[in-house]
């Protein structure tokens, strides 16, 4: 059985405090203060005289794993965590990696060994949005002086319907995008096509801080006619677009029961008998609310026509008729 004599360096140096000797203790602290060093090994330990010191040639250290890793245990996202080797301060450039124990709600810190909690930041310089760290994750930041600077990828992704222009994502077909209020790409459903009932849809802007809106639009033409006689042929208008005819309202204003029957044409060709564009002509006699009409014979009128009155009768005393055409661009 081997013993040891007591006060024997457990290396096996000789107890003379000679220069190898206190080169050797030397590598014994290293080996103790470098955490999970596999393999130390020296080839060539040269001793020298005292002034020079021992100088060690040709130190081989390998299969070193010195990770700057902990776990979050906080219920917040106030981060912190406690390394096994302690750093004595922050410094410039220090890397640290830690799993999180919850996500992030907004702004988040990380305080590494009670050295103080810094602002963990995307980026560069931007405050974490919302999930930008998920519980569980394993987030590598890096301390520029001031600051963390996170290295590891933002979990949260853009809500659907929402992106930036600079990594716009596919959204749903046949939709308008616009940026929101908080400069997101925001969908807006196109509207139908114009019926008899509802006009052409345009985009129509609803204030400098306000979403954009499709407002459904029909065009007017309006022609008075004072004193009308029961044969008049008036000029109403001349379209460059072609356009249909929704709705024709008329009213007439007098006495004695009042009534004038009206038969609006259009044709591209103004000495032309032109196309009616009413069913049939029709007797304008309400004096109130007016009349809406709706049965058509012709009422899409090609580009570059025009649109006339024609009138066809009159009784009692009428003072005044009044048409207004509600229509589309086609």
């Amino acid at each position: 059985m081997s013993h040891t004599r007591r006060g024997a360096d457990p290396l096996g140096l000789p107890p003379e405090p000679n220069l190898l000797h206190q080169g050797m203790l030397r590598l014994r602290r290293l080996f103790v203060q470098v955490a999970n060093i596999v393999t130390l090994r020296t080839d060539t330990i040269t001793e020298r005289t005292s002034d020079a010191g021992v100088t060690i040639d040709r130190l081989l250290i390998k299969d070193v794993v010195v990770v700057p890793y902990a776990a979050d245990a906080e219920a917040s996202d106030t981060y912190v965590i406690t390394l096994t080797s302690a750093p004595l301060a922050y410094v410039t450039g220090q890397m640290f990696h830690f799993t999180a124990n919850t996500a992030n709600t907004g702004a988040a810190t990380l305080n590494v060994n009670a050295l103080g909690a810094k602002a963990i930041l995307k980026l560069h310089d931007t405050v974490l949005a919302n999930n930008d760290i998920e519980a569980g994750q394993i987030v590598t930041v890096i301390y520029d002086g001031t600051q963390f600077q996170m290295q590891s990828q933002v979990a949260s992704a853009p809500a659907a319907g929402a992106h930036g222009p600079s990594d716009h994502t596919e959204g749903t077909a046949w939709r308008l995008l616009y940026l929101n209020g908080s400069g997101d790409e925001t969908e807006l459903v196109l509207s139908a096509a114009g019926s008899s009932t509802a006009g052409y849809s345009f985009l129509r802007g609803t204030g400098a801080s306000a979403a954009p809106e499709f407002q459904e639009v029909m065009w007017e033409k309006t022609i008075i006619v004072e004193d009308p006689t029961s044969s008049e042929d008036i000029g109403i208008h001349f379209f460059h677009q072609a356009v249909t005819v929704r709705e024709v309202h008329a009213v007439v204003v007098g006495s004695s029961t009042p009534s004038c029957t009206v038969n609006p044409k259009h044709h591209t060709d103004r000495s032309n008998a032109g196309n009616a564009v009413l069913n049939a002509a029709t007797a304008i006699t309400n004096t109130t609310t007016g009349q809406t009409l709706t049965s058509f014979t012709d009422a899409t009128i090609p580009v570059d026509s025009f649109l006339w009155l024609e009138t066809t009768a009159k009784s009692g005393t009428v003072g005044e008729l009044q048409l207004t055409f509600r229509y589309t661009l086609d």
